[in-house]
């Protein structure tokens, strides 16, 4: 069962905007139900081509709006940020080019709980990546979790200073 991008987009409506991470979650789901290799993509590790490349390929195959996914991603990480300002819209837009190209990239389904390919507009959205590749570890468990769970609490808390 794919969501379209049009039903997911609606939700968004809901979540306020000096929470970057809530509105991606409002896409995805709770972030801290996803691949431990995601999460730290998204928090902890240095933002080089390859770990922007996943994290856009994430948002972009969960129709996250690239402006909610770049807000989001620069919250989360915040270093390079006018290289993460960039980046991800160049993928989007190369994946947003040619619609009939198929297997352009693979990203995680936070709804299918599966790896999926993205395809050109005009083809399948849902097509599982062949063979499988097994996800070792879900949420913080996999991940440095007390410096983890404090970036997710202090991304949710606006940025504020703990008190």
């Amino acid at each position: 069962m794919c969501v379209s991008r049009k039903s997911r987009e609606k939700q968004r409506a809901f979540f306020s905007i000096s929470d970057p991470l809530a509105v991606v979650e409002s896409y995805l789901g709770s972030i801290e139900r996803g691949p431990s290799s995601l999460i730290m993509d998204m928090f902890v590790d240095e933002p080089k081509a390859a770990v922007i490349k996943r994290v856009a390929a994430l948002m972009y195959g969960n129709y996250v709006t690239v402006s909610d996914a770049v807000d989001c991603y620069n919250s989360c990480n915040g270093m390079l940020r006018s290289y993460v300002d960039r980046s991800p819209k160049t993928w989007y837009h190369l994946w947003d080019r040619d619609k009939n190209k198929i297997q352009k990239e693979r990203y995680y389904s936070m709804l299918l709980k599966s790896l999926l390919w993205i395809n050109g507009k005009a083809l399948d959205q849902c097509e599982v990546k062949k063979p499988a590749l097994a996800m070792s570890s879900f949420g913080p468990k996999g991940t440095p979790r007390p410096l983890l769970i404090g970036a997710i609490d202090y991304i949710h808390r606006g940025g504020d200073d703990i008190e």
